[in-house]
């Protein structure tokens, strides 16, 4: 990695195609305003034409009966997909087989997320996955057949989202303990860039060796090497700031130390970049970042994985994009034993101002829902998904997104959507709304959702998460979009027994979108099949897809086993984006629906529910 070159390169870079599909219209920011983001597709793979992207390649360890590479992808509703192999390993195969797919971007870039379709065929015994970046591992980026084990092989493919956040180079999928009894494959690989936004606000590298009036500190350990800015050469520069040694030896959670950095005013937080580093043996410590007290989504510290007694050699550079109001950012560092340390460096605060006209949507006073917002849940609930009475926090009533039967191990199988679709596109500015997380704070989370896509970092309910602790009040969220929106989903997952999510009085701001990405004539640069809207749908639907060029067409609906039901299009269609609507006469359930062209196929689920 490099320091400040990275940093200007994550300023300045121009050539991002953008992610986010708004209804049929792909939208970016390319000439966008200061206070614009930038989401876009830095490397695509879909392994259609059986060979890999520039700068990809793949190796493994230990000996394989198939080894690794390109193979059939009908189980994506595709025809070529990647095979991490299977070894001729029975059980404990552990890192004595692995195999890696490497994606080398031949520069250090801003890096969101690495986004792709997995399944797990044959016997789901053994392998797990996990992302590198420039050789270290992402925290939470483990992908597999859950339950881990099961000896059921996955029937469709499921989508794996890892939120990154870091500046780096070479992406590693990693899968390890391969058996001869499972593999893992792959498909519509895409790498997420991300262009920083807003006014550079504070930056802080330490290099006065003083702390300046805006920064504090708050301690809670007996130190044996007390925090400080020291002089160190892993940042490239001469001093950073450590946060200490404890004289801790074992179940040292208690033990913490604070940077706060206090800026002038309450101010709209757009990102949070900074350089981190562990120092010495890697026991204990990890951290996390907080504006105004309450944690922000994908902002670990610490090296991973935890407590391997192996000291960093290389930094990590973070560009945390922050979506909060507040007027203090606070970097906090527990678990300090007696053997490592952290250390931090290059701190740069951006903001923004907010633009466009308020307009509440939904403060949920009256106890019922406007009929632009529909619920779809699957699982059992406790507790039922709704509005519901909570004077206790301060808001009289909220909207609740229930409780599961589930006391762990939940995940993808208990969930809950709350759709918000506008009759017409809006010109939407920011998306501002409230919540918290009751109970004991373990398993739900949440995410965004505009028009179907995922919005990057987007987390909301407690953080850090699962620390097994409850809110006492509501964090004010807010994210910038600048797009045409047609369809809000809030959805929360992993929904356990112990914990409910609740949110509450969502606005927008209504101001200037920022065109089209296209080319000549705005006619689309590349493919793409866009999600269903609405989805969750009942009867009804739109399927967006766009074309470069003039090419037959053909779009069929299949069951998740695979049984073609219905071909919706077949024939010559020009060049552009269209609109496919499609009305269902089946019963409720999941279905996939599948696009071909001469140089392209793709796929997405549908879910109908009657």
């Amino acid at each position: 990695m490099i320091g400040k070159e990275a940093a200007m390169k994550c300023r300045s870079r121009v050539t991002v195609q953008v992610l986010v599909s708004m209804i049929c219209l792909v939208l970016t920011a390319p000439q966008a305003k200061a206070d614009t983001p930038s989401y876009g597709y830095i490397l695509f793979e879909d392994f259609e034409d059986m060979s890999l992207e520039p700068g990809m390649s793949s190796f493994f360890t230990g000996t394989f009966n198939e080894t690794p590479g390109i193979k059939d992808g009908s189980i994506f509703m595709s025809s070529y997909a990647w095979g991490f192999g299977r070894s001729d390993c029975s059980k404990d195969c552990f890192k004595n087989y692995t195999s890696t797919l490497r994606i080398d971007l031949g520069a250090p870039e801003c890096i969101s997320s690495i986004v792709f379709d997995m399944a797990e065929l044959y016997d789901n015994w053994g392998s797990v996955g996990a992302c590198y970046l420039d050789g270290q591992l992402i925290p939470g980026s483990s992908f597999q057949r859950l339950p881990h084990n099961d000896r059921i092989a996955d029937l469709t493919g499921n989508e794996v989202c890892i939120f990154i956040n870091m500046i780096g180079q070479v992406l590693d999928l990693v899968v390890e303990d391969i058996t001869k009894d499972s593999e893992i494959f792959i498909d519509n690989l895409r790498i997420c860039g991300y262009e920083p936004h807003g006014k550079e606000s504070f930056f802080l590298n330490f290099e006065e060796g003083v702390l300046p009036a805006e920064v504090s500190v708050i301690e809670a350990a007996a130190y044996t090497l007390p925090w400080g800015v020291r002089e160190t050469g892993i940042f490239g520069s001469t001093r950073a700031f450590g946060f200490g040694k404890s004289d801790c030896q074992g179940n040292c959670h208690a033990f913490y130390t604070d940077l706060i950095i206090t800026l002038p005013e309450q101010m709209y937080i757009a990102s949070i970049q900074f350089k981190e580093a562990e120092a010495d043996s890697n026991f204990g410590s990890c951290g996390n970042v907080y504006v105004d007290g309450r944690g922000v989504p994908v902002s670990t510290l610490g090296r991973i994985p935890v407590n391997d007694f192996e000291p960093d050699t290389l930094f990590r550079e973070h560009i945390v994009p922050a979506g909060r109001i507040g007027s203090t950012v606070m970097f906090r560092v527990r678990d300090i034993t007696d053997k490592s340390e952290i250390m931090i460096d290059d701190i740069l605060i951006r903001t923004f101002e907010i633009s466009g006209d308020p307009i509440m949507l939904a403060d949920f006073e009256d106890g019922v829902l406007d009929p632009m917002f529909m619920i779809a849940g699957k699982g059992e609930y406790n507790t039922e998904p709704g509005i519901q009475d909570h004077s206790g926090t301060g808001h009289s009533k909220v909207f609740s997104f229930g409780r599961s039967t589930c006391g762990s191990g939940c995940f993808f199988q208990n969930s809950t959507s709350l759709f918000m679709q506008f009759p017409q596109p809006r010109n939407v500015a920011f998306l501002r709304f409230r919540t918290m997380e009751t109970g004991s704070n373990w398993g739900s989370s949440g995410r965004v959702f505009i028009n179907g896509v995922l919005y990057p970092n987007s987390d909301f309910g407690r953080q850090p998460h699962n620390d097994l602790e409850s809110d006492t009040s509501f964090t004010d969220c807010i994210y910038p979009v600048h797009h045409e929106v047609q369809l809000i989903e809030f959805r929360v997952w992993d929904i356990s027994n112990a914990s409910e999510i609740l949110i509450d009085d969502i606005m927008i701001h209504e101001g200037e979108t920022t065109g089209l990405t296209s080319g000549e004539e705005g006619i689309p640069k590349v493919y793409a099949l866009h999600q269903n809207y609405p989805n969750p749908f009942n009867a009804s639907t739109a399927i967006c897809y766009e074309i470069p060029v003039r090419t037959r067409v053909k779009v069929s609906l299949y069951d998740v086993r695979g049984r073609l039901i219905d071909v919706l299009l077949d024939r010559i269609e020009d060049a552009g984006r269209h609109v496919l609507s499609y009305t269902a006469s089946l019963p409720s359930g999941v279905y996939v629906c599948r696009i071909e062209t001469e140089k392209y196929r793709s796929m997405r689920k549908l879910v109908l529910i009657r």
